[in-house]
């Protein structure tokens, strides 16, 4: 296209502008036009690919992208498509109270073993009103993977090797809570898990919140769902020394069909809680070593 004067503008804020253009004195000629101005696409969930078992999900969020064109909103589209699209099931989750109207949210659910390759699109169509319509699209990996490795391991363990750490010390009359992690045959942790069949079982006399499965730590305040956490807890032990066992079996719905034997143990060693009543007290020992303790009176060193 031949023109007689250029201009060139750029984008400093998500928004339309609308730019009116004059030539002569009395602005014999003039015209307007609109320029939209959109920030990247960018992926909320997940941070990296995640590794799901059959049956269990995600919620893949993002935002960003072209907003609805203010002459055609109704012009305005996401969409989600798929690689190996039979591996998995894809469902958009709309929430017309959603805060962030540039949030979108889609379920994702494993169907079958393999890596699923999945791609975000936002855009506007071609309308009399917008002949250079803007589309941007990004792409996640989804992972369906067989479970290899069980860890279970106490919430606050900090080790970092916990495949190799069996044995917890444990202050009695208290609840416990153990994290359980699943890995998959390339070391890699599971997101979701919560398909997956287990078998619990102990020496001591306590109690499982959930017999054959997991708890979740779920938060929910960005307009997505985000696991934190998968864990056990155990109430009313009062054995000094238990061992516990887990073992994932299969899934919980039989359609899936396969069967596992991937089994982990460890001991749990209830001791007294640490108390003293002297007002002061010293602790002597090389600063590599370690302890933890409940005190009942503060204590100076």
């Amino acid at each position: 296209m031949h023109s007689c004067r250029s201009f060139s503008f750029e984008c400093t804020a998500v928004g339309n502008s609308r730019i009116w253009i004059s030539y002569g004195q009395n602005k014999e000629i003039k015209t307007s036009a609109i320029v939209g101005c959109y920030g990247p696409i960018v992926v909320m969930q997940p941070t990296e690919s995640p590794v799901l078992s059959l049956g269990s999900s995600i919620d893949i969020a993002f935002e960003g992208g072209p907003r609805p064109w203010s002459m055609y909103p109704e012009g305005h589209y996401t969409k989600v498509t798929a690689v190996n699209s039979s591996l998995i099931s894809i469902a958009e989750i709309k929430d017309r109270y959603r805060y962030n109207k540039e949030l979108h949210v889609y379920r994702t659910k494993c169907l079958d073993y393999g890596e699923a390759e999945v791609t975000l699109e936002a855009g506007n169509i071609k309308s009399p009103t917008l002949m250079n319509p803007a589309s941007t699209s990004t792409t996640v990996k989804i992972n369906c993977s067989k479970p290899k490795t069980l860890i279970i391991q106490h919430k606050l363990s900090k080790s970092t090797c916990p495949q190799h750490d069996f044995v917890f010390k444990l202050e009695k009359n208290r609840k416990i809570e153990l994290d359980v992690l699943v890995l998959d045959d390339q070391g890699n942790s599971f997101y979701n898990f919560t398909s997956l069949y287990f078998d619990w079982s102990m020496d001591g006399n306590g109690e499982f919140q959930k017999t054959n499965g997991i708890n979740e730590e779920v938060i929910g305040a960005k307009g997505y769902s985000t696991i934190t956490r998968s864990f056990q807890v155990i109430s009313q032990l009062t054995t000094a020394r238990s061992k516990v066992r887990g073992r994932i079996t299969g899934y919980h719905e039989s359609f899936w069909g396969d069967s596992f034997d991937v089994f982990r143990e460890v001991e749990i060693i209830l001791t007294d809680p640490i108390a003293t009543e002297e007002d002061n007290l010293s602790l002597l020992k090389h600063p590599s070593y370690k302890v933890c303790g409940f005190y009942k009176k503060p204590f100076l060193t």
